[in-house]
C-alpha cells in the first residue's frame, strides 16, 4: 500500500511539472513575456530571388559533318583514324591526281583555242580582211561590167537584127506579089506565076535564117548576168562586214563559248584542288568510311568530323512549365559526368510540339557559354532555367515564409526580449527565397521554428 502511495505521489508531481511547463511556454509566446533562451531565427537580408524551371536533357552536337573529297578518283592517302584530334587546315586524305591534272591541261587548251576564236571575232586577222576586200573589189568590177553590158542591149539588138528586119520587109513584099497571081488561074499559064512563087520561097528561107540569127545573137542580152554579179557583190560585202563589224549575236555567241570554256577550266582546277580533303574546323574524327586504294565519288563521304565544343542542350519541359519559358532566359547546367562543375547558358529555341512519350513534354534548346572539359555530346544535363528574378531585394528563406494566395504571410519576429506577430507583403516566390515587399527591415530576426 505504501508503495502505491509513493507511486501516486510521483505521478502527481510529474503531472504538475508538465502543466507548469505548458503554462510557461504559453506565457513565452506573448509579446510581453520575457525569454530566457532566444528561439532559432533567420535574419532578413538582401540578395537575389529567382524562380526556375527544371529541364532535364542531353548535350547535342551542333557541328558534325560528313566530309567528302569533292572530286572523283582513287583514294591515295588517309591520314587519320577515329578518335584523332585535328586542326582546321590539316590534310586528312588525298586522291591520286594524275587524271585530274590531265583534265586541267585539256581544259586549258580548250580555253586558249576559244580565246583565239573570240579574239578573231571581235578583232579580225588583217590578212583575212585584205582578202575579203579584194574579193569585194572583184565582185564590184564584175557587177559594173554586167550593168554596162545590159545598158547597151538596145544598141546590140539594133546592130545584130538589121538583117532580120530587112528579111521581114522582103518577105512581106514577096508575099504580096505572089498573092496577086496566086488566085488567077490564067496566070498559072505564064512564067510570072512560077517566078513569084519561087521568089517567095527563097525570101521565106532568108527570113527564117535572119530570124534565127537575130534570136541567137540577142539571147544573152538580159539581166541575168546583172543579178548574178549583184548577188556576188552582196555576199562579198557581207563577208567583209562580218570581219570588220561582226553582228552582236556572233560576238555574244563567241563570248558565251569563251565563258563556258573558262568555267570548264575552273571546274577542272577546282576538282584538282579538291583532291586533298582538308579539315574545315578543329574537331575529332569520329568515323572513317573509306579505305586507301578505293575509288570514291565526288560526293561520297570519306570520314565524319565533329567539334566536341560546339554543343547545345536539348532539354524537355513539362506542359505546365512551357508557358513560363521564353527565349533569352538564363540557365544553369549541372552534369552527371562532372557533378562538381556547372555551366551557364540561355534559352535559344522553343519547339511548340509535344515530344513522343507518356508525359506531356516539349523540347527546348539552350546554348552553353563555356562547356567544361570532359563533356561530350550525348551526356545527360539538368538545366535550371531562370524564368523570373529580383536582384538586391529583402528576402527570407522560403521555408520560413508561408505565403497566402493574396500575397501576404504571417511570421513571428524576435525583438530581443520577446516575439511579435507580423503580417508581411511578399513579392516573387523563388525556389529558395521569398521577396519581402513590406513588413520587415533588413537585419530583423524571424523565428524559424
Amino acid at each position: 500500500m505504501e508503495t502505491n502511495k509513493v507511486k501516486h505521489t510521483r505521478y502527481s508531481w510529474l503531472i504538475a511539472l508538465v502543466l507548469i511547463l505548458i503554462v510557461g511556454t504559453g506565457c513565452a509566446e506573448t509579446p510581453s513575456a520575457p525569454q530566457d533562451q532566444p528561439p532559432s531565427t533567420v535574419a532578413v537580408d538582401r540578395g537575389d530571388v529567382q524562380q526556375t524551371v527544371s529541364a532535364p536533357g542531353t548535350l547535342v552536337g551542333m557541328r558534325k559533318m560528313t566530309l567528302s573529297v569533292g572530286a572523283s578518283g582513287r583514294l591515295a592517302e588517309l591520314n587519320v583514324r577515329p578518335g584523332d584530334h585535328v586542326k582546321a587546315g590539316d590534310v586528312l586524305a588525298s586522291l591520286d591526281t594524275a587524271d585530274l591534272e590531265l583534265k586541267v591541261a585539256q581544259a586549258e587548251l580548250t580555253y586558249l583555242k576559244q580565246q583565239l576564236t573570240y579574239s578573231s571575232t571581235v578583232q579580225p586577222d588583217p590578212a583575212a580582211v585584205a582578202a575579203a576586200r579584194a574579193e569585194l573589189n572583184s565582185a564590184s568590177a564584175a557587177y559594173e561590167a554586167a550593168q554596162k553590158e545590159y545598158a547597151l542591149k538596145d544598141d546590140q539588138f539594133a546592130s545584130k537584127c538589121v538583117a532580120y528586119e530587112n528579111a521581114k520587109d522582103n518577105l512581106a513584099r514577096a508575099q504580096a506579089a505572089y498573092d496577086s497571081v496566086a488566085n488567077d488561074w490564067k496566070a498559072r499559064n505564064y512564067a510570072i506565076y512560077y517566078q513569084r512563087k519561087e521568089m517567095l520561097e527563097q525570101v521565106r528561107k532568108a527570113y527564117d535564117f535572119a530570124l534565127a540569127s537575130c534570136n541567137l545573137a540577142t539571147s544573152s542580152i538580159n539581166d541575168t548576168q546583172v543579178k548574178s554579179t549583184l548577188a556576188q557583190l552582196v555576199e562579198a560585202n557581207n563577208q567583209l562586214n562580218e570581219l570588220t563589224n561582226p553582228p552582236d549575236e556572233k560576238v555574244l555567241a563567241a563570248k558565251a563559248d569563251l565563258e563556258l570554256a573558262r568555267l570548264a577550266l575552273e571546274e577542272a582546277k577546282r576538282q584538282l584542288n579538291n583532291a586533298e580533303l582538308v579539315a574545315p574546323f578543329d574537331g575529332v574524327v569520329i568515323e572513317v568510311k573509306a579505305k586507301v586504294g578505293a575509288n570514291v565519288g565526288a560526293d561520297a563521304g570519306v570520314l565524319v568530323l565533329m567539334d566536341p565544343n560546339a554543343v547545345e542542350v536539348e532539354a524537355q519541359v513539362i506542359e505546365e512549365d512551357l508557358p513560363l519559358v521564353q527565349a533569352g532566359q538564363p540557365a544553369t547546367f549541372f552534369f552527371d559526368a562532372r557533378p562538381e562543375v556547372e555551366a551557364s547558358g540561355a534559352v535559344a529555341r522553343i519547339v511548340p510540339k509535344r515530344s513522343s512519350g507518356d508525359r506531356p513534354q516539349y523540347p527546348v534548346y539552350l546554348t552553353v557559354d563555356d562547356l567544361p572539359a570532359g563533356l561530350a555530346p550525348g551526356m545527360t544535363v539538368d538545366a535550371s532555367i531562370v524564368i523570373d528574378k529580383r536582384e538586391n531585394v529583402l528576402r527570407l528563406p522560403r521555408a520560413v515564409v508561408r505565403a497566402s494566395s493574396d500575397g501576404t504571410a504571417q511570421v513571428k519576429v524576435w525583438t530581443g526580449s520577446g516575439i511579435e506577430e507580423r503580417t508581411l507583403k511578399v513579392g516573387l516566390r523563388g525556389d529558395r527565397y521569398v521577396e519581402i515587399l513590406e513588413g520587415l527591415s533588413e537585419g530583423e530576426q524571424v523565428v524559424s521554428e
